[in-house]
């Protein structure tokens, strides 16, 4: 009962502070900064996503570009044509 009654009187006292109008300022100014680096976050991961991709695709396209060499023979004869030069 003592630990129910001490709670209690924490969270009145909590309240009571959280009311005051220079709090609630600084508890919306808080948020919104919090906000804002949530925008930046974003942001970033955006920015992260698309230079991936673009190192990706240019991967990918350099595979398949040799992919396609080696199927039409073109590659494989420069390879035996250095080899025996």
């Amino acid at each position: 009962m003592r630990r129910f009654l001490a709670e209690a009187k924490f969270h009145r006292q909590h309240r009571r502070l959280l009311a005051h109008p220079s709090v609630s300022r600084r508890t919306k100014a808080l948020k919104g900064l919090m906000a804002d680096a949530k925008k930046v976050e974003a942001e970033f991961y955006k920015e992260v996503q698309l230079t991936e991709a673009k190192i990706r695709r240019s991967k990918v396209d350099s595979i398949h570009a040799m992919r396609r060499r080696i199927i039409e023979g073109t590659l494989l004869r420069i390879i035996l044509l250095s080899a025996f030069h």
